[in-house]
């Protein structure tokens, strides 16, 4: 076959890969309505939501993986239908008080069935007056098919754990791109669990790893009585292969490696953030991760301590290196900082629990330190407050149209242009490189869509079957392996 045969080849085997685009396009949050909407990327402040809603942590939404139009939402206690009612079924059909991380994830497979998981308030602290199962891990079922489309709940309090688990929840893509893994951690051990959904459902038995720290926190006075050290938020990296989690009193704090074939977690590496925690995400290219801070150390602590949020440099995998590149982004005496979230435009965002009638922002995450551009004060919710929480969600694997920056990208003489329209792109490859070389180009999950061999200094590829976003373009030769990022659309 000729080299044009080859890539074509492939096409016919990609084009039918499963996607989700636009799933964190609509974010929920906060006591009095408010929420972000990233359909034309920069984000539209929403103000139609539910004034005094129940909780103030906890929130996730998801949305139509192809308009971006909200489906569903949860504030950890209700599940609300896209017109912000309850949905039918949906009322105490979450968990109840507080909890830092809700999640919703569609079944593998399905067009219409959707879970939403809770976790236990604090480690299992709860009273089962609230509700009998109110101490567990546990999970809703959504079916977007009935009401109207409106969907409704047709199962809730499902239960995966009993007792002891952290409010740390996150989900990641299984290796084979179709798969999920629900991913937390246990309070009082060093254990992670892994729970992989598939389309016949959530597994019963999880994945079991010990590594990192023990969370808990020592019993005494109102941290050790609450289990304080139970609230904290766990992400993953975009491609799903590294977690970093922080717990809200002692502040333990994790780097790990995930396996997404296996859900294992392996290689912790603790890191020292000289406070408490509660916020965390990794920048859209993986290299640095982000925490909020607040200095428990007074009795305040809950509000108004004072707090920062600082940024590692990861790339390096040693400890020391990591934590000697720690960076004070930005602190206030008076202020705190809560929830972070990487958003579908590359920015990420920060929740405040004083200052909460505005969000701060860090334009240029991929940046190394105060280059990030960390913005105070950077969205203000048109009067509305946010409270703790931000949208919890799968991080996006592929950013909205119009991020500048991406659509010309060169990395080591090797250039890719996406032309108008980005039906096809560009590849340059300097003359100190040696053709022909072989190229892959994935995804944000590391799925492979395109692959085959370039046999010119210039070659363009036809990439108008791959949906808009954020891919990789991996040209490769023997040791060689360079990696240039590029946006269609």
């Amino acid at each position: 076959m000729t080299p044009h045969s080859i890539i074509f080849f492939s096409l016919a085997f990609v084009s039918t890969s499963s996607w989700n685009q636009k799933q964190n396009y609509v974010w929920k949050f906060g006591h009095t309505g408010a929420g972000l909407d990233f359909e034309q990327c920069s984000p539209e402040v929403l103000t139609n939501g539910i004034n005094n809603l129940y909780a103030f942590e906890g929130q996730s939404a998801i949305s139509d993986a192809e308009t971006g139009e909200l489906l569903l939402y949860t504030d950890g206690y209700n599940i609300y239908d896209a017109t912000n009612s309850i949905m039918l079924g949906g009322e105490g059909a979450g968990m109840a008080v507080t909890m830092t991380q809700t999640i919703i994830v569609k079944k593998p497979v399905s067009s219409d069935i959707y879970f939403v998981f809770t976790p236990g308030v604090q480690g299992g602290l709860v009273s089962s007056v609230i509700h009998p199962d109110a101490e567990s891990l546990n999970y809703a079922v959504v079916d977007m098919s009935l009401n109207g489309g409106l969907g409704m709940v047709t199962s809730s309090w499902n239960i995966l754990i009993d007792t002891g688990a952290c409010e740390n929840l996150t989900a990641v893509y299984h290796s084979n791109g179709i798969d999920i893994w629900l991913i937390g951690h246990e309070y009082g051990s060093a254990n992670f669990y892994a729970f992989l959904i598939t389309s016949t459902g959530v597994s019963a038995v999880p994945i079991i790893s010990s590594a990192g720290p023990v969370v808990y926190t020592s019993s005494g006075d109102i941290p050790g009585n609450s289990n304080f050290d139970a609230i904290g938020e766990l992400k993953s990296n975009t491609t799903g292969t590294k977690l970093a989690y922080t717990t809200y009193f002692n502040g333990f704090t994790c780097l790990a490696d995930f396996d997404k074939s296996t859900g294992m977690v392996s290689n912790p590496i603790t890191l020292d953030i000289d406070g408490g925690g509660y916020g965390v995400s990794f920048s859209p290219n993986g290299q640095f991760l982000y925490f909020s801070v607040h200095d428990v150390s007074g009795t305040s602590y809950m509000y108004d301590s004072g707090g920062s949020v600082i940024q590692f440099d990861v790339s390096s995998g040693v400890q020391a290196t990591i934590q000697a590149s720690k960076t004070v982004l930005y602190s206030d005496p008076l202020g705190s900082f809560r929830s972070i979230k990487m958003g579908p435009d590359g920015k990420v965002y920060i929740s405040q629990a004083v200052a909460d009638l505005y969000l701060d922002v860090i334009e240029n995450p991929n940046a190394s330190g105060l280059a990030c551009g960390y913005l105070h004060n950077g969205i203000f919710l048109d009067g509305l407050e946010g409270r703790w929480g931000l949208n919890n969600a799968i991080e996006d694997t592929t950013y909205c149209v119009g991020q500048a920056g991406y659509f010309d990208e060169e990395v080591d003489n090797i250039v890719v242009r996406v032309n108008s329209g980005g039906g096809t792109i560009d590849v340059g490859i300097g003359n100190s490189y040696m053709i022909p070389m072989t190229f892959v180009i994935s995804d944000m999950t590391g799925r492979t869509v395109l692959f085959g061999t370039f046999w010119n200094a210039n070659n363009l590829l036809d990439i108008s079957f791959l949906r808009d976003g954020l891919y990789v373009l991996s040209v490769q030769k023997n040791e060689f392996d360079k990696q240039v990022k590029f946006v269609k659309g």
